[in-house]
């Protein structure tokens, strides 16, 4: 028994320091103070949209309030809790201190203008509602 227990400690020794070197090759830094400060105001700014759109709108009848409003409230939860996360990691990968290459540069653009359509997904949401209603009303 104690046998055993003795080579499930050096196989456990061995998975462990083969789980470090392959892990301790990969970067992974933590977010920088500017790409954190990013996250929570997109998020801010998003949870304000969400508010108006899927609470303060169907309050007011100028939205739906029907089930498949939750399945776009689910949607607009994920595209804008990524959609900030996007942003933030542009900003992180801007905020690295390295000249950035024109590849780099147009990465970051392509997050940030992925992530303000996350962020603004409700918004559209909302828009498409209130203009479907505005010209149901004008076809009567």
């Amino acid at each position: 028994m104690i046998f055993s227990i003795g080579l499930f400690t050096n196989f456990q020794r061995s998975f462990v320091n083969k789980s470090f070197i392959l892990f301790s090759k990969v970067n992974i830094s933590p977010m920088n103070s500017l790409a954190r400060k990013d996250f929570f105001f997109c998020l801010g700014i998003w949870l304000a949209i969400e508010i108006v759109c899927f609470a303060l709108l169907p309050m007011l009848n100028l939205a739906e309030s029907s089930p498949p409003l939750e399945v776009w409230f689910m949607v607009s939860l994920v595209c804008g809790i990524g959609g900030a996360a996007l942003i933030a990691y542009g900003t992180h990968i801007a905020a690295r201190g390295r000249a950035p290459r024109r590849i780099t540069r147009l990465t970051i653009s392509l997050l940030s203008w992925l992530g303000l359509v996350g962020i603004a997904f409700p918004l559209m949401f909302a828009s498409a509602q209130i203009f479907a209603k505005l010209f149901a009303l004008a076809k009567i």
